[in-house]
């Protein structure tokens, strides 16, 4: 959603995913779509070198625009997780964000032009019991982003920390198959939303809906909050919540 509006806008991509197939086509669809000039790289950025591969396929390249839109997430009993599940999500959802911002970020500050925008997640303004540490590392991103607002605002870049709601993207979908009618947002109302507020504050939470439900939310005490989310996982993803990878 974020590189065909960025490609509409006439925006040459860098596109990163790990599936080179879809990235091929992607890239065809984009270029043939909008004249724009498309690269990609098929990467793992859960792996600990995952910046430095990034960074070097864009080597020589003025990016303008950072968009961290990846992340890793599994619902579940924390205690249930793996160990090598914890390290994937805390490198994917937190080093990766933080080592992208810094190096590209440094480049638009000297050039006095720029934006970066990373995605969290309304997970990230609530306590969720079995999303333990991905609420966490999405808490992470929007402090971690809105403080790079403050930092970076007079120096002609700007940042902005989307947190979406519940998305018609593929992985959403993929985790949780069935018919959302309007109780979902779609990527393209997500990422035109959110585009509508760079450059006018450090924040974007792009489903309406999710105003008044965190308005209700932050009404409640901390233990009846938890509580609502954790029963609302157990409906979500049911027998899911009893093992992690």
């Amino acid at each position: 959603g974020y590189a065909e509006a960025c490609a509409k806008a006439g925006l040459s991509l860098v596109l990163v995913a790990r599936r080179q197939d879809l990235l091929d086509q992607a890239a065809e669809e984009l270029a043939t779509g909008h004249g724009v000039e498309v690269r990609t790289l098929s990467a793992d950025l859960t792996a600990p070198d995952a910046a430095i591969e990034v960074i070097a396929a864009c080597d020589g390249l003025e990016i303008g625009t950072l968009i961290n839109n990846a992340a890793y997430s599994q619902p579940g009993a924390f205690l249930d997780y793996r160990l090598s599940g914890v390290d994937k999500e805390i490198a994917i959802n937190v080093t990766l964000v933080a080592h992208l911002s810094h190096h590209f970020g440094a480049s638009m500050k000297q050039r006095g032009r720029g934006a970066i925008i990373n995605v969290s997640s309304m997970t990230g303004e609530l306590v969720m019991p079995y999303f333990a540490l991905y609420c966490a590392t999405k808490a992470f991103i929007s402090h971690f982003t809105e403080a790079l607002w403050f930092e970076l605002k007079d120096h002609g870049v700007d940042v902005l920390a989307v947190k979406p709601d519940q998305t018609a993207s593929e992985g959403y979908l993929a985790m949780n198959p069935g018919d959302w009618g309007d109780g979902i947002q779609s990527v393209e109302d997500c990422v035109r939303i959110s585009l509508e507020m760079l450059g006018r504050g450090p924040e974007s939470i792009p489903w309406p809906a999710s105003h008044d439900h965190l308005n209700h939310v932050r009404s409640l005490s901390k233990e009846e909050a938890i509580a609502l989310s954790g029963e609302g996982m157990r409906q979500v993803f049911g027998n899911a919540v009893g093992a992690g990878d």
